[in-house]
């Protein structure tokens, strides 16, 4: 996961926009018997197996660590699963909506290789709208290029997959490089 949401006083990712990005890698424990598309959750009583649940998160301390890391996770896939599939959420999305959608979107479109998600300071809420649209902005022409200059799929030799998330009637929340879409 890369994000460039601000951390809050609790320590979890909430809406408000960072300047700096954090780098994690997230497991995600997904239920096997669950109907496709659909994300079982829950807050009080999360139980791995029958929810959607966070089982572990790792500060990868870094661009440099977080492409260390997905080096060697390409490295360790056999060469036709050197894939990097992108999802990057829409409007109105928590920091767990999106890292649980990521998750969901792999088994149910059987999708292999690694995923990356990138969550940008959305509210979940759909009355603050004008607040996720000025952070999609800040996200899309913040510090760097969200998160395509992160991944360096060429380097990896690995193809990369850019899934998209989009708001109705608005502009795509990420345009991936034309040039970073192939298999070199």
């Amino acid at each position: 996961v890369v994000t460039n949401r601000a951390r809050g006083p609790d320590g979890y990712f909430g809406g408000h926009r960072s300047a700096a990005y954090d780098y994690l890698d997230v497991t995600v424990s997904v239920p096997r018997d669950r109907d496709l598309g659909s994300i079982p959750i829950s807050y009080r009583h999360p139980k791995p197996g029958k929810h959607f649940v966070m089982t572990e998160s790792h500060d990868l301390r870094g661009r440099d660590g977080f492409r260390r890391s997905l080096s060697r996770a390409v490295a360790a896939l056999p060469h036709q699963d050197r894939e990097i599939t992108v999802y990057v959420h829409g409007y109105n999305n928590s920091f767990s909506d999106g890292v649980f959608r990521t998750a969901q979107l792999m088994p149910d479109f059987d999708l292999h290789g690694l995923a990356v998600h990138f969550s940008w300071p959305s509210i979940p809420h759909p009355l603050v709208y004008a607040h996720d649209r000025y952070s999609l902005l800040f996200a899309r022409h913040g510090p760097a290029p969200v998160p395509y200059t992160h991944l360096r799929p060429h380097e990896n030799k690995a193809h990369f997959d850019p899934l998209l998330g989009y708001e109705k009637k608005s502009s795509p929340v990420s345009h991936p490089p034309h040039a970073h879409n192939q298999t070199p």
